[in-house]
């Protein structure tokens, strides 16, 4: 009886440790998002190139730093995929690389096909745009039709 308590514990503690970081990563996913939807086109410009510490890039550099703390034990693909994006800054290309990654270790996820489209629309990469419009429609007929165009909302 004594063995079956200290294993209940035991598992309680794991699960209140595991909610813990759950949570602080969400915080963190929230924080940088919010931070990343928040800098101008110069910092997107700048900032991805600029030294560690740069005046203007405070904002970026929290947004980065707290978008990959985010990732730690998260199976969300959500902080990847914000991170990709600003790192990318306002280079299309590299953008289109980042969402690409994503689409190859997870082909199912939707969100990262969607910023493939995006992405590949700004870098005018055709190839790629109606590769992602084909997923979308593959993973999503009903709102997404054949050249990736949202259908409803």
């Amino acid at each position: 009886m004594r063995a079956a308590r200290i294993c209940t514990v035991a598992v309680a503690l794991v699960v209140v440790a595991w909610l813990v970081v759950m949570e602080r990563d969400a915080h963190l996913l929230a924080n940088g998002t919010e931070l990343s939807q928040k800098l101008t086109t110069k910092q997107k410009d700048v900032c991805p190139h600029a030294p560690a510490g740069a005046a203007d890039c405070r904002s970026f550099a929290r947004a980065a730093s707290d978008l990959r703390a985010a990732r730690f034990l998260n199976p969300d693909t959500a902080p990847r995929l914000n991170l990709g994006i600003v790192l990318a800054g306002n280079d299309a290309k590299r953008r289109v690389a980042s969402a690409r990654r994503l689409t190859r270790s997870e082909p199912e996820n939707l969100g990262a096909w969607l910023e493939l489209l995006v992405a590949s629309l700004r870098a005018q990469d055709l190839a790629s745009s109606r590769e992602a419009a084909a997923a979308l429609n593959r993973l999503d007929p009903r709102d997404f039709d054949r050249k990736g165009q949202l259908i409803r909302g």
